[in-house]
């Protein structure tokens, strides 16, 4: 994906065009196609046509990548408001006349008797207030065309509260907000190097520019690059004299501008800064020299104005490449919840993983690597970006990585590999924009939004192995052995559901986690029983499809433990309908058994000996497909887990040394390092950048972490690192964050002001808080946590899930994973 532009697969705009006139969506998601010239591949990442705005519809839901920050979700008919504020970006190739942009709305005749007002600004430049009218349909607004950019261009709404008048709504006061259903805009006032070309394919014609539109063009440049193309065919849509094609890049970070090409009109050759003119029935050939871009990763439009569709031929970039890991693949594994202690290479006996062990054997080994934070999705934000959770603004799950931040996959696509995510959790789904950069990327979760590791391999034999286009890099994810522990067979709690006399159905849930089952719900109150010889929790319900206005009201015989989950050994779910509706549903109940700390700690290293046979069967179906000996594995884990230490069982809540501490493994296909152990710190923000220097790729954007390929080597010392950890509310109890050396940590509760600190050289098990010991080593500790504060690693505070818009589905699936209060 483009850093600074949102998009995802269904990325379109509603285009309208001025009066009768529509534009048509000719162009498609771009193929790609690669040369193979000696060891250096290079291909553009996935190309796309992006259209002209003129007409945008605020109701709709698949709006929200185009609503960057600030807006409400769309109310059916009655559009958005912006809160305190709200911004959009609306595409704009036509840059030499002033725009009317016209916003559309129902007013809300119900209270609204006041003038609102609306502070504005286009790409950073401040326009006059408008002031909204109680019952205006319409109001127009003036773009100058000196504030407009070309191609991407933010409009940003200040809501201006303090004419509005104030409805009491549970207790509170809250501000009326304007809601806008349209918006219209309208005219008016280096070792071996080899030639690679990337060709960039629409259809067998060659690449469609419809009019109206731009070709975008995401790639990361090679060395010496030049873009070529040959018009084919011009076609005009309105009666016009003359039209140009523009050609426009940006390098990441950097603003768009105009890129001077030059153009051969047979045999003879111009040149020209800014755009081309066009006429009907030419074919010229153009270039461009794209080498003040080199190694960075840039996006390339190629703009037609509205009246003007250009079909292209032979269009590609080519350039000299040089990398000697060229054709490596990249396999990341991260098994989720895994802590550093419990495999055998780890020296912990009573844990079979011999798999992983051979990994270790075979590669090499941090024996102190830690996460960031031991939450799901904020650690996977971080192992993505190498930057911190809370930087980017993703503090809990449920919350959604900024698209303007650079992650791991859209390097690897820009680099010319194919994209690969499989993942068992929902917390790490498309909705929550942890697909960024992949071309294929499986989050299909039905209740219990879980998948088995049988699972997640089956989905890798379909999509990868069958089909390998390497290079690639491929993120392969398994929840074991995230809670629920499985005993895998060692136990039996069935849990059965009755309604009345009536049974709906029954199941092992240490085997198969929930129950699903078909039924009728009345208008009024359903009760459904369920019941064990076991106490075991309800986790989370869902209802498909839900009536509305469904509430589920628990009767009799439940406990509330204190996360808010309920417990029972037998009680009523009620489900209550309003309205005079029968609906049949499916009803998905999701349980775990209640374990003692015991059995907790012998389920969980059942699941981590599950998890690494798996992880032999995926390597084995690898190795099989010729794929091994060409592959990177990493293999890490985004947290580890409590089982009882400190007082706690699980993760989330703690910044102790069982939650930090993962696993991570490199092993290189041609045995490199093998048997290596490297002791110095490592984090899961050093992943990426180790992957860059490996592949010899420049980074998007500045990482937090380093590359550990020096550590590998020798040939670094990392004694004097600090890691800054972080976790906080509503899934954490309170927010903690803290610094870690190789030494000593320092954990601080924020808002309490508590500290500790721990010498774990003397102390490994974090049990004796020395903060009073030592008042100088805890002074520095100090002034590296303010440090790693001062940079923004815990900055303004993010939404929490509770304040996110998340759906009763992704509500119910949170707390079926233990994360949603």
């Amino acid at each position: 994906m483009t850093r600074g532009r949102p998009h995802g697969g269904a990325l379109t705009l509603l285009s309208v065009a001025v009066g009768a006139l529509v534009i048509l969506f000719l162009g498609r998601a771009v193929e790609t196609h690669f040369g193979d010239h000696g060891r250096v591949r290079v291909r553009t990442g996935r190309a796309e046509i992006l259209t002209e705005t003129r007409g945008v519809d605020l109701t709709a839901a698949e709006m929200d990548h185009r609503m960057l920050r600030g807006w409400s979700r769309p109310i059916p008919s009655l559009g958005r408001a912006p809160h305190e504020g709200g911004e959009l970006v609306f595409y704009r190739f036509d840059l030499t006349k002033p725009l009317t942009l016209v916003l559309s709305r129902n007013p809300d005749v119900s209270s609204v008797t006041t003038t609102q007002r609306i502070g504005l600004e286009l790409n950073g430049e401040t326009l006059e207030t408008v002031n909204i009218q109680p019952a205006s349909a319409q109001i127009h607004i003036g773009l100058p065309a000196e504030h407009m950019r070309p191609i991407e261009n933010r409009l940003s709404f200040h809501f201006i509260s303090d004419e509005t008048r104030e409805v009491s709504s549970g207790g509170q006061g809250l501000p009326i907000l304007p809601r806008f259903t349209g918006l219209e805009i309208r005219d008016g006032t280096q070792e071996e190097q080899s030639a690679d070309p990337i060709r960039i394919l629409t259809s067998r014609k060659g690449a469609r520019i419809p009019a109206g539109s731009c070709l975008h063009i995401p790639l990361r440049v090679p060395h010496r690059a030049q873009l070529h193309a040959r018009v084919d065919s011009v076609t005009r849509t309105i009666p016009a004299t003359e039209q140009s094609l523009a050609l426009f890049a940006r390098a990441v970070g950097s603003e768009i501008r105009s890129i001077p090409f030059s153009v051969d009109e047979g045999g003879r050759e111009f040149w020209f800064e800014k755009d081309y003119s066009l006429l009907e029935g030419w074919q010229p050939s153009f270039s461009a020299d794209l080498s003040e871009f080199e190694g960075k990763l840039v996006d390339l439009y190629l703009v037609s104005p509205r009246s003007l569709a250009v079909v292209l031929g032979d269009l590609e970039v080519a350039g000299m490449g040089s990398c000697p890991e060229g054709d490596l693949n990249i396999l990341l594994v991260v098994i989720d919840t895994l802590r550093a202690d419990h495999l055998g290479c780890s020296g912990n006996l009573k844990v079979q993983t011999p798999v992983m062990d051979r990994l270790a054997r075979e590669g090499v080994r941090f024996t102190r690597a830690f996460t960031h934070i031991p939450i799901t999705g904020p650690s996977h934000t971080t192992l993505f970006t190498s930057r911190y959770a809370s930087e980017a603004g993703v503090r809990n799950n449920g919350q959604a990585i900024p698209y303007e931040e650079s992650c791991l996959a859209e390097a690897m696509q820009y680099a010319g590999r194919s994209t690969f995510g499989f993942i068992s959790m929902t917390v790490l789904g498309k909705s929550f924009h942890f697909d960024q950069g992949f071309e294929v990327y499986r989050d299909e979760l039905p209740p219990p939004w879980m998948l088995s590791v049988v699972e997640v391999n089956a989905r890798v034999e379909e999509e990868l192995l069958n089909h390998p286009r390497e290079p690639f890099f491929a993120f392969v994810h398994y929840c074991e052995p995230h809670e629920p522990y499985s005993s895998h067979g060692l136990s039996e709690c069935r849990v059965m559901a009755r309604r009345g006399d009536e049974w709906l159905a029954e199941a092992d849930i240490d085997r198969e986690i929930g129950l699903s089952f078909k039924t009728v719900l009345a208008p009024g109150v359903n009760p459904i029983r369920f019941s064990s010889q076991r106490e075991f929790r309800l986790r989370g319900c869902s209802v498909e499809p839900r009536p509305n206005g469904l509430r589920q009201i628990p009767g009799s015989g439940w406990k509330r433990d204190g996360r808010g989950i309920l417990s029972t050994r037998d009680a009523e779910l009620a489900f209550h309908v309003p309205g005079e509706e029968t609906t049949e549903v499916t009803i998905h109940a999701v349980f775990s058994e209640i374990l003692s700390e015991t059995e907790s700690r012998r389920n969980y290293a059942l699941e981590v000996e599950a998890v690494d046979t798996a992880l032999g069967e995926l390597l084995e179906r690898f190795e099989a497909a010729g794929l091994l000996e060409r592959t990177l594995v990493i293999l890490t884990s985004d947290h580890g887990e409590s089982l009882g230490e400190h007082g706690h069982m699980g993760h989330v809540e703690q910044l102790y040394d069982p939650l930090m501490a993962v696993p991570l493994i490199l092993r290189f296909p041609d045995g490199r390092h093998a048997g290596r152990t490297v002791e110095d710190l490592a984090a899961l923000s050093d992943i990426p950048p180790t992957v860059f220097d490996l592949l010899d790729i420049v980074p998007p954007s500045k990482p937090r972490g380093i590359s550990l390929l020096p550590l590998i080597e020798g040939n670094g010392k990392g004694e004097g690192r600090a890691l800054f950890l972080e976790t906080y509310r509503p899934e954490a109890r309170e927010d903690k964050v803290g610094i870690r050396t190789p030494f000593r940590k320092l954990i601080r509760t924020l808002g309490a002001e508590t500290e500790e600190v721990y010498d774990l050289q003397n102390d490994p098990g974090e049990q004796v808080n020395i903060l009073e010991r030592d008042p100088l080593t805890n002074e520095k500790l100090r002034l590296l946590l303010a440090e790693q504060l001062g940079e923004g690693a815990a900055g303004p505070e993010a939404p929490t899930p509770r304040e996110s818009f998340l759906d009763e589905d992704a509500k119910e699936a949170l707390k079926a994973l233990g994360y949603f209060r």
